[in-house]
């Protein structure tokens, strides 16, 4: 059971919430999601912020993809 629910949570991680996986081009609404955050976080707290958020979110997919 704990195996499922760790796939069900690196699927979500993986498609950002089923967003990844929207026709067309599935990849790319990910990518047009992530600017938002992104934006916000470059202005609200620097360069210092999103380079650590992306390292973060890198490892997060990592371990998704691992599983995923």
């Amino acid at each position: 059971m704990n195996a499922l629910r760790h796939l069900k949570q690196a699927h979500f991680i993986g498609t950002v919430g089923g967003i990844g996986r929207l026709k067309p081009m599935p990849g790319t609404w990910g990518s047009f999601i992530a600017l938002f955050p992104a934006w916000m976080i470059h202005t609200q707290f620097g360069h210092i912020a999103l380079l650590t958020a992306a390292m973060s979110v890198f490892i997060l997919g990592w371990w998704a993809c691992s599983i995923y």
